[in-house]
């Protein structure tokens, strides 16, 4: 039976991560790809014709690269769901006890919605603490070579 539950959370894990890369990956793409697209076109700097011989030309790549990154998270999901699974299971079972049928779940994804915070987390703390153009000029160098 735990076998059995832990392949049960490994796939909630599984469709818990690959629904946020799906949410992520189109609003990357609302956001910038499609904009930018409308705005060359619009802007007279690239024909409508450039643009979908362009798209049509790195489809199979985007294509592919998506496919990659979903399979990823849905392995990855899956890893951590059977690993939570496991983890519950066994601090229960060093407490002489079972985990109650409404538990396990709810600790699992618990555990998953963690995990998937911290990553989000990290991932708006490295994008935040990148230098922005719109900082200002950046200081004149010194000409002067190292060490006078």
């Amino acid at each position: 039976p735990t076998e059995v539950r832990a392949i049960g959370a490994g796939l909630v894990g599984a469709t818990l991560y690959a629904s946020l890369y799906l949410a992520v990956a189109a609003q990357q793409f609302t956001r910038y790809a499609h904009p930018a697209g409308m705005d060359l076109t619009m802007a007279g700097i690239v024909p409508r014709d450039a643009i979908r011989i362009l798209v049509r030309a790195l489809w199979p790549v985007l294509l592919t690269t998506n496919a990659t990154l979903l399979a990823f998270y849905a392995a990855t999901g899956f890893c951590l769901g059977w690993l939570a699974a496991r983890f519950w299971a066994a601090v229960a079972g060093v407490q002489g006890r079972a985990l109650p049928r409404g538990l396990a779940p709810a600790l699992v994804v618990a555990s998953l919605l963690g995990v998937a915070l911290l990553a989000f987390a990290t991932v708006v703390v490295r994008g935040g603490s990148r230098p922005s153009s719109r900082a200002g000029p950046r200081p004149a160098r010194s000409r002067r070579p190292c060490g006078r």
